[in-house]
């Protein structure tokens, strides 16, 4: 039952072409325990059936923003902010999903913040491969609190998001539609400067990966070195204070510039990444790692990526009668 001394949380789910996917998104969070709700999907010119998914809500009382042309997932949750009512404002991807505690705890987790100024919410994510029916991965992200040196140990996944409305209408956009990817980084650094963060150490969103689409190395790393670019010329002037993020952005450089077999140039970043942090062990790695060849780095780079996942779990389906209890005591149910 709906308390109205709850705050109003307005949901932003912006899509595009994701009619497989937006029925799971939209049934967990008509399905949340928290009741105080207004949801916006912002359709960012898809010429799929998913108005007609919509429409199938109907009682939900979904606020529903059709854009003719698609201009990107920024401009989508920026449209979705400016509309939005609620004191607080969650994210929500299409394709991902929610547990159905999200809400709660993430506002009880603001609510027993000492601070008042506390007006963003992380938590951990289940990751999950869509390819691999039987194996999910917990993503432990370190408790992002607005401490800059450690800024990209948090995933850069909007989903995981609980703002304060108020905080994010400070910013300009709040998202910069100029930037590809790392939109939500670039959110999260802005939105560190003028309020503090917390953290819910349970696992409350269900990222999918969808390995079946069309995936190009090559392309996606000339996108992120060129993201890289922008964010780091965006925010020169601050990064510059913090020498383990300058490392670990330079670091970056180098590790995609490797992707793309040029060694060389990788080099370069991945030296340069030494001498303003000589502790970044992951700049060591992959710096040892140009020295094999191409072949040596992509096995090398698979293997970190692996080490670092906290969690490996190995699962099958499981039927909503029967929730699955992880370690931090969440409990998820597969649709």
């Amino acid at each position: 039952m709906k308390n109205i001394n709850d705050p109003l949380v307005s949901v932003i789910i912006p899509t595009y072409n994701r009619e497989h996917f937006l029925r799971r998104a939209i049934n967990s969070v008509v399905c949340q325990s928290y009741n105080n709700i207004e949801l916006i999907i912002v359709d960012d010119g898809s010429n799929d059936n998913t108005e007609e998914i919509i429409k199938e809500y109907h009682e939900n009382n979904i606020l529903f923003i059709k854009i003719n042309k698609n201009q990107g997932c920024s401009v989508a949750r920026n449209i979705g902010v400016h509309t939005s009512k609620g004191e607080y404002i969650a994210f929500l991807d299409s394709d991902d999903e929610w547990i159905n505690t999200k809400l709660d705890e993430q506002l009880k987790a603001i609510k027993n913040s000492n601070n008042k100024k506390t007006g963003v919410v992380t938590c951990n994510i289940i990751q999950r491969s869509d390819n691999i029916e039987d194996r999910i991965s917990i993503v432990h992200n370190k408790a992002y609190t607005g401490g800059i040196s450690s800024f990209f140990e948090t995933h850069d996944n909007a989903s995981m998001l609980l703002i304060k409305r108020k905080y994010l209408l400070q910013l300009e956009g709040p998202y910069d539609p100029n930037l590809k990817c790392m939109q939500v980084r670039d959110l999260l650094f802005r939105l560190s400067f003028i309020c503090e963060f917390t953290h819910v150490e349970k696992s409350l969103v269900i990222y999918h990966e969808h390995y079946n689409l069309p995936r190009n190395l090559l392309y996606s790393s000339e996108i992120k070195i060129n993201c890289l670019h922008e964010f780091y010329k965006k925010h020169y002037n601050e990064i510059v204070k913090h020498p383990v993020l300058n490392s670990d952005l330079i670091s970056r450089f180098g590790t995609h510039y490797t992707r793309l077999n040029l060694i060389s140039k990788a080099r370069i970043y991945l030296i340069k990444s030494l001498q303003i942090n000589i502790t970044n062990h992951k700049s060591w790695l992959y710096l040892f790692s140009t020295m094999f060849g191409y072949k040596f780095f992509l096995m090398l780079h698979g293997f970190y990526q692996k080490k670092i996942k906290l969690c490996k779990l190995k699962l099958g389906y499981k039927s909503l009668a029967n929730p699955i209890t992880y370690k931090d005591d969440t409990k998820i149910t597969f649709s």
